[in-house]
């Protein structure tokens, strides 16, 4: 809510609702940032008029662009294909997940996913590679999809990383 004024400024923005998170503050600055209003008339004189607009978010988009900053590597793997054998080969090592500046970020879960047709298999753990993930990795047939599925935490909220891979021999 916010009044615009009879030069067409915005003045004394104050929140209706607040869902939390941040987003009330992001919608006053929204408020706050908008340039001059064309005033209200009443007699053709212009005059104050008190303004509801709501701001809508789009929680979903902003953690994509969230895990889009993330990186997933695991041994040596390069590019979206792996075969089987790669899969298995890798198991020894660990998962990583680095953020924009190349940093390393702890995992919270790491889920292991295999989908192949209409059948989805998938296994998660507390950030290290254990016997779910393994057994998912020894049902992974080709012509499927893989994914690397990681929960990072950043700046306090959790971030999910994803990277997928098509299946060869």
């Amino acid at each position: 809510n916010f009044i615009v004024d009879e030069n067409g400024k915005v003045q004394s923005p104050y929140l209706l609702m607040d869902i939390g998170n941040g987003c009330g503050e992001a919608a006053i600055a929204v408020v706050k940032a908008m340039p001059a209003w064309s005033p209200g008339l009443q007699n053709d004189q212009p005059v104050k008029v008190k303004l509801n607009l709501p701001v809508h978010f789009s929680l979903r988009k902003a953690e994509s662009e969230a895990s889009d900053r993330f990186t997933i590597t695991w041994g040596e793997i390069v590019g979206d294909t792996i075969s089987v054998q790669q899969l298995k080969n890798n198991l020894p090592f660990g998962i990583y997940v680095r953020g924009p500046e190349g940093d390393s970020h702890y995992i919270d879960e790491l889920t292991f996913s295999v989908e192949k047709g209409k059948r989805v298999s998938s296994a998660s753990s507390r950030g290290n590679i254990n016997e779910a993930l393994v057994a998912i990795v020894e049902k992974t047939k080709a012509g499927g999809l893989f994914t690397i599925t990681a929960s990072v935490q950043e700046n306090g909220q959790f971030v999910r990383a994803k990277r997928t891979f098509f299946i060869t021999e």
